[in-house]
């Protein structure tokens, strides 16, 4: 596994974006991340695994807090819609979520319509 704190701890000295993540999220983040890529692979994508890894610790940190193991755990659907839209809507200068997007897995989740 990657240490990130180092590479954390320095962007959080240049931004107000926070990863305070504890190391049990990191590693489940990571777990999220590789069963991203090996999905994209599938389907002939290329992923940044790193890139991925950190767009989901920037959300899980600032204002988005995950249910980071329901989300490695979710049906594929529902799991490449949540990383999918994290990765295209965060916003790596503050680290929210912008357009509106809101994961089915995160803590504070508004109810959907079916």
């Amino acid at each position: 596994m990657t240490d990130y704190r180092n590479i954390a701890d320095e962007i959080n000295a240049a931004s107000n974006i926070k990863f305070d993540c504890s190391p049990q999220d990191l590693r489940v983040i990571e777990q999220i991340a590789v069963r991203f890529y090996e999905m994209a692979r599938q389907f002939g994508s290329v992923v940044d695994v790193h890139t991925l890894q950190m767009d989901i610790a920037t959300c899980h940190c600032n204002g988005m807090p995950l249910l980071l193991w329901q989300l490695l755990a979710a049906p594929s659907s529902d799991f490449a819609s949540d990383v999918s839209g994290i990765a295209r809507n965060i916003n790596r200068r503050d680290g929210k979520l912008m357009n509106g997007f809101n994961p089915r897995f995160a803590l504070l989740a508004s109810p959907r319509c079916s």
